[in-house]
């Protein structure tokens, strides 16, 4: 599997997305969760390094699933808690099975709360690497 430096898809994460292509489970996609460490990605990460804030996708955000292309995007509000992310992951909805980590640590910004909200978006493409 070929990704991005800090921007990848996590052993757990393709296990079930194996595990729904073969019709054994059926607990999809269902949060974003973002977080403040910084620690680097490993294929071997279960969770995000530090902190974490989530969204549904049914009620703020969403995802989609088209030909080789997993799209997500969690919608954080205004209300949502005072956060400067550094990274972010897809979660099943029991926030148990981590899909991925994206850091962008060079892109830093700081959310305030009741000020402005924020969308965070992940897109996992699935090709062929030669």
């Amino acid at each position: 599997m070929k990704s991005l430096d800090g921007d990848l898809v996590v052993d757990v994460g393709m296990q079930r997305i194996i595990d729904l292509i073969l019709g054994t489970s059926t607990n999809r996609w269902a949060r974003m969760n973002v977080a403040t460490g910084n620690a680097v990605p490993a294929i071997t990460d279960t969770t995000l390094s530090g902190g974490a804030l989530s969204v549904q996708f049914s009620v703020s955000g969403w995802a989609e699933f088209a030909s080789t292309s997993l799209r997500f995007a969690g919608i954080f509000g205004e209300s949502t808690a005072t956060i400067t992310p550094r990274e972010s992951g897809v979660y099943n909805d029991l926030q148990t099975v981590l899909l991925n980590r994206n850091m962008f640590q060079n892109f830093n910004f700081t959310h305030t709360i009741n000020v402005t909200g924020f969308i965070i978006s992940n897109i996992i493409e699935f090709v062929p690497v030669m």
